[in-house]
């Protein structure tokens, strides 16, 4: 019996695992079927996103040249941070390398945080500095949740990082959005036009505030615990630490949602603070490219088992 159970555990340890099951188009309900489209237009747009960040940016430089005679920072920065955008779109657009067109495009986000935040010549208050940069950082741990499909697993670099990125967001996001918390080590300005930032008679100012302080506060638990956790060397992915990281995924996008409708897509309160117009559309851009990449990266394993419409598939 022995002989046979080392043969039987052999074929079981070199079968091959099975592949998910493929769902027709054509079997999906109609809500199912208009999800899926939506979700192709979405991945759509957002594989050219960065094509719409350099845009974005460009427009930022060309308003500031109405008052300015020199660009706050070296053209050559620029150029490099355009064409790096346009590069990792296309690469992402075209299926060219796209998870290391992801990682490039995240590393510059960072890179751009540091700019508006750090760069004296900017001019920006520092509330303004802080705000600026967090949407950044928050775009780029969103990208690189978005190279770990909905997935955690701590034998990944990527992933480890885009948690451990988007928990510190979150976690500051949500210290700032409480009615009740102040941070004293940052700009009380900056707590203080969070909070009066909302629209008014529209959203109940404190409950809103509340609700998005407290999803993100729950989205950082979700992020960091995962990697604060030391496992034994050899225990492979754990499907709690996987499921808490899909909630915080949930609990971000929530936080990101409220904080740009509620907050940020109030353009005659910012503009009322010096906010510049481009400025204000490109941390618009950059949260819905946030809420984007969380939300197709977890929808990629489910949306690559519906196959197209036969009209829509190549000969």
């Amino acid at each position: 019996m022995r002989p046979l159970e080392s043969v039987q555990s052999r074929k079981a340890s070199t079968a091959v695992p099975k592949k998910p099951m493929v769902v027709e188009f054509s079997a999906l309900t109609l809500w199912q079927q208009t999800g899926v489209r939506c979700l192709r237009v979405t991945h759509f747009l957002l594989a050219r996103s960065g094509l719409f960040v350099a845009i974005f940016l460009l427009c930022l430089l060309s308003e500031r040249a109405d008052y300015e005679t020199h660009p706050p920072v070296h053209p050559w920065i620029i150029y490099l941070h355009a064409s790096i955008y346009l590069l990792t779109s296309t690469g992402m657009s075209a299926r060219l390398l796209p998870n290391t067109s992801v990682f490039v495009a995240a590393v510059f986000y960072i890179h751009l945080a540091y700019l508006m935040g750090f760069e004296p010549a900017f001019g920006y208050p520092p509330w303004l500095r802080i705000r600026v940069a967090l949407r950044l950082l928050g775009l780029a741990g969103g990208s690189l949740r978005m190279l770990a499909a909905g997935d955690f697993d701590s034998s990944r670099h990527w992933d480890k990082l885009g948690v451990g990125l988007s928990g510190c967001v979150c976690a500051l996001l949500g210290l700032i959005s409480l009615p009740t918390m102040t941070l004293p080590n940052l700009n009380t300005a900056m707590h203080r036009h969070e909070l009066s930032s909302a629209f008014p008679n529209i959203f109940v100012t404190h409950l809103i505030h509340w609700v998005i302080g407290i999803a993100f506060g729950l989205a950082f638990v979700g992020y960091t615990f995962p990697i604060l956790v030391i496992l034994p060397q050899g225990r492979g992915q754990v499907p709690f630490f996987a499921k808490m990281v899909v909630w915080a995924d949930r609990l971000a996008c929530l936080g990101w949602g409220l904080t740009l409708i509620a907050k940020d897509a109030n353009w005659t309160y910012w503009k009322a603070q010096g906010v510049e117009f481009w400025l204000q559309n490109t941390i618009i851009l950059v949260e819905v490219v946030t809420i984007a990449s969380i939300a197709v990266g977890a929808s990629l394993p489910w949306l690559g088992r519906v196959t197209k419409p036969l009209h829509q598939k190549k000969p």
